[in-house]
């Protein structure tokens, strides 16, 4: 019997379709949609998050990849969707869009899957040399934007880099008061600022660092809480 010399599967695959196949896998799994859609309770107030998470897609890791997001997907279930984000960095950029939590269910999901994308040893990544990002999302009607947007504005401290992270998507710039903000929104930036204020009945601070330890983002979370209700 003659030698068969073994298949280089590197020579018969076309990578950038088998890559194309990969990417479109996850959009199945992830039942990735086009935009974010929260359920937002009228009774409660709570913070609604965007995580921008990066991935790695290769055949070398493809399973463990699907296999870290299936925890991912386990956690979030009821509570959001995923959003495909072309700006975020990497093979494949993808948002978690969480629907308004009270503080402390918040804060324990958002570790939760921060655990999980540690864990993945840079397949999953929310590093700002990938573009990530986090935003939280605050309920207000245009009534309660205009009455807390300065004190929302003052909290944010562009020295601080643990908690807050800046780029060509989310700047921060003062414009003075709400309406001048707004119109320069309208007019110039749409919604790359460091707070958007153009989603209805939403407050948007776009510049969290997704990196954030959790002691830094039980402070922030609390001081726009206290905001809300008047405490300060």
């Amino acid at each position: 019997m003659g030698f068969i010399e073994p298949i280089d599967y590197d020579e018969v695959v076309d990578h950038d379709e088998e890559i194309k196949g990969f990417k479109r896998e996850i959009n199945r799994l992830l039942q990735i949609n086009s935009r974010t859609d929260y359920y937002i309770e009228d009774s409660v107030f709570g913070f609604g998050l965007e995580i921008e998470v990066s991935a790695k897609v290769q055949r070398t890791h493809f399973m463990f990849l699907i296999a870290m997001l299936n925890n991912i997907i386990s956690l979030v279930n009821y509570r959001g969707n995923f959003v495909f984000d072309r700006t975020i960095k990497g093979d494949y950029g993808f948002e978690i869009c969480l629907d308004p939590l009270d503080l402390e269910e918040c804060t324990e999901v958002y570790y939760k899957i921060r655990e999980i994308i540690d864990f993945s040893n840079g397949v999953l990544s929310v590093s700002k040399d990938f573009a990530c990002g986090l935003h939280v999302n605050i309920k207000a009607d245009e009534k309660i934007k205009a009455e807390k947007f300065r004190a929302l504005f003052e909290i944010i401290d562009v020295n601080d880099t643990d908690t807050y992270h800046f780029n060509e998507y989310k700047r921060f710039i003062d414009k003075g008061d709400y309406d001048n903000y707004i119109k320069f929104q309208q007019n110039v930036a749409n919604k790359y600022l460091a707070i958007n204020l153009l989603k209805k009945d939403l407050i948007e601070l776009r510049c969290v660092n997704s990196e954030i330890s959790k002691e830094n983002f039980i402070l922030l979370l609390t001081k726009i809480k206290n905001i809300f209700y008047g405490e300060i």
